[in-house]
């Protein structure tokens, strides 16, 4: 795809997990907040984050009435704590903070503190905060005194920061930890209109190999062995082919060629030469996302098919000449969102039993899918629900679209 387009971000696109604590909010921060989030409540926090849909707010002290004129210079984002942030509001803060980076995001989310009077410890709070007229620091600050707006908005930033500087999400969580891990089988690469010689098919003798890209009205691409010629489907393929043993137990090796689409949704076609040249198939992918094993079975690049555009890690098998796909129950889809409004999960998929409802405020992964119709998310304690998407486009029984319940889902052209 030439142009992503977030949900959460115009032009941002991160398909990774979840590093954060959904029923401790104060422990999701980064930073100077982090550390003192220890003396919170624990109760109190976790109503903070689990409750339902609050839009009401109660400012403190410290911020009343000072300043309004120069309201828009005096905070990083003047209006988070008397309404809900948005994508919108992400997005102008980059017009406006041309070079705006994980410091500032951090300040925006301390500055919801700060406006209560949270005394900090580490200087660059502490002096950031310091030269703000309306900055006035109280020891007896308690973390109840934010609201749920204040707290929805705080992980609203967290689920931006993380968005943005992935850096800081925990790595082993943005990969299938069941998923079987193959050792990646190498592959060689030649160029196009140049012609090659290689065994294919161990008979001691080289085949003459040639694919051409002819530049026409339309590209036409063609694949010469020895005398046949073959025209090669697609409209955009690329300026190189591979030649790869996807099974080393059989005499043959194969020739992909892959094609980048209109929308750089890679395509790949598979040759094989026994006296004439054979189509033995085609997958989604380039070579180049492929891993070969060596033993007949490689794993590609997948789109997904249901919910929003993700793509997953697909496995194939050679068996008898013919390229075939081993379908999987379940497929990892890893999307880490925010949640916009609540939602009750099924506690399995036959429909039976209402499980966990996700609250507002939270970030949660959809982690698996049958990538047909229903979706597996996961807190991070555990806990876990499903949901199905009806006729391909509303969540549940609801009647409401996937966006409008989960922030951060992305969608290509």
């Amino acid at each position: 795809m030439k142009k992503l387009i977030v949900i959460a971000i115009i032009f941002v696109v991160f398909l990774g997990s979840c590093n954060n604590d959904k029923n401790n909010p104060v422990n999701s921060i980064k930073g100077e907040i982090n550390i003192e989030s220890k003396e919170s409540n624990e109760e109190t926090d976790e109503k903070k984050i689990n409750q339902g849909n609050h839009e009401t707010m109660e400012t403190s002290e410290s911020i009343d009435n000072k300043n309004d004129t120069n309201k828009e210079d005096e905070y990083v984002l003047s209006f988070s704590s008397e309404r809900k942030l948005t994508d919108q509001d992400i997005y102008d803060l980059m017009s406006k903070y041309r070079d705006l980076d994980r410091e500032g995001i951090d300040l925006a989310k301390n500055e919801i503190f700060a406006r209560h009077g949270y005394v900090f410890k580490q200087n660059k709070y502490k002096e950031y905060f310091s030269n703000k007229s309306w900055y006035i620091p109280k020891e007896n600050m308690s973390m109840d005194e934010l609201t749920e707006l204040e707290w929805y908005n705080i992980n609203f930033l967290i689920f931006i920061e993380n968005r943005h500087f992935p850096q800081s999400y925990i790595e082993s969580s943005q990969n299938d930890n069941n998923r079987k891990i193959i050792k990646n089988h190498p592959y060689e690469i030649y160029n196009s209109n140049e012609v090659v010689y290689c065994d294919l098919n161990d008979d001691g003798v080289e085949e003459k190999i040639l694919y051409e890209k002819v530049y026409a009205e339309y590209n036409e691409y063609y694949l010469s062995i020895n005398d046949e010629k073959v025209e090669v489907p697609g409209g955009d393929g690329f300026e190189t082919f591979a030649i790869v043993d996807i099974d080393e137990n059989d005499k043959f090796k194969e020739i992909i060629v892959s094609d980048s689409g209109p929308s750089e949704d890679y395509t790949s076609v598979f040759y094989r030469y026994d006296g004439e040249v054979i189509q033995i198939g085609n997958t989604e992918g380039a070579y180049g996302d492929m891993i070969f094993s060596g033993d007949g079975i490689f794993v590609t690049r997948t789109r997904g098919e249901i919910l929003h555009t993700w793509f997953y890690k697909d496995t194939f098998i050679l068996e008898e000449g013919i390229i075939r796909n081993i379908p999987q129950e379940l497929y990892y889809m890893g999307a880490c969102v925010f949640v916009l409004n609540p939602v009750t999960l099924y506690k399995n998929r036959e429909k039976t039993e209402k499980g966990i409802t996700l609250n507002e405020g939270q970030i949660v992964k959809i982690s698996y899918t049958d990538n047909k119709e229903w979706c597996l998310v996961e807190r991070e304690n555990g806990e876990k629900g499903w949901f199905y998407l009806e006729d391909n486009y509303y969540i549940n029984d609801t009647g409401h679209f996937p966006a409008e319940y989960f922030y951060g889902l992305c969608f290509a052209d």
